[in-house]
């Protein structure tokens, strides 16, 4: 971690576009969330987990939506006509689309499934938990790139008083119903690095391409 004495340096791009130097991202969802390799191992803690990530929470959606059209499509195979009505409405009652949309009840689901069933489950998630995440997850441990660490630092972090002293714009939603962030400097690099030098900040901005590390 830098001290700070150390600078700060942000490479920009030609549309303003602000990006950290020396960014590494975790390389996986365990590192990204800070969770143990074997968490989806056993009910208990990945009931834990869903209750505070609720990224693990759509994954397991998905997999209840493939257990839950499996089980109906065995109902209608293996009964008669007269009684597949029943049987079909009466499991769409207990396990309709919505049930984990409320995260208490993924240990009600994990439950109710066979070894082999949990097993399918457990594995998934961990191939899923070892995996690189994306940066618009939540819960992350802290920025996945330089582009989000800009983002991070410049909004309602460590620098963003600084923002505003050197006249960074935080771009949130570029257009209605978009999901795009970003800290953009609108001034030239000289006039930016001017204000930084006459008022003590210790952040320096560079052309992006101006170094090979940049790409």
């Amino acid at each position: 971690m830098k001290s700070e004495n150390d600078l700060f340096i942000f490479y920009v791009k030609d549309d303003g576009t602000l990006i950290a130097e020396g960014i590494e991202g975790p390389k996986t969802r365990f590192e990204g969330y800070g969770i143990a390799s074997d968490v989806f191992d056993h009910i208990h803690s990945i009931q834990d987990i869903a209750n505070e990530y609720r990224s693990v929470v759509d994954v397991l959606i998905e997999l209840y939506w493939d257990w839950r059209d499996h089980e109906i499509g065995l109902l209608l195979d293996e009964v008669d006509d007269d009684d597949t009505s029943e049987l079909v409405k009466t499991f769409d009652l207990r396990w309709d689309e919505d049930f984990l949309d409320e995260s208490s009840h993924v240990s009600i689901w994990l439950n109710y499934l066979d070894k082999e069933q949990f097993a399918e489950v457990s594995r998934i998630m961990r191939h899923w938990a070892s995996e690189a995440p994306d940066g618009s997850e939540d819960g992350l441990m802290g920025p996945t790139n330089g582009y989000d660490a800009a983002f991070e630092w410049f909004n309602e972090g460590m620098f963003s008083d600084e923002a505003e002293q050197i006249g960074i714009d935080i771009i949130e939603g570029d257009v209605p119903g978009s999901d795009y962030v970003a800290a953009v400097l609108p001034i030239s690099i000289e006039e930016a690095n001017e204000k930084c030098i006459g008022a003590g900040i210790n952040i320096r901005f560079i052309k992006f391409g101006n170094n090979d590390d940049n790409s």
